[in-house]
């Protein structure tokens, strides 16, 4: 992912004692065992930084509205 013009890393893991880590030996096996799991955990890591940006905002106003 680019984050603020960087290249910002992601791992995604797996305990090898969860029950799914025998099924999932590659990151293809996640949208056969766990459809959708790929696409929300992009969405969220797209999205979560713009609600920190808009909440900061909001607090930005109210207080000048003070």
């Amino acid at each position: 992912m680019i984050d603020e013009g960087q290249t910002d890393w992601k791992i995604i893991a797996i305990d090898n004692t969860d029950p799914m880590a025998r099924k999932l030996s590659d990151i293809s096996d996640i949208d056969v065992y766990m459809p959708g799991l790929i696409k929300t955990t992009l969405d969220w890591f797209r999205l979560y930084k713009v609600r920190y940006i808009l909440i900061h905002l909001f607090i930005q106003f109210l207080k000048k509205l003070s």
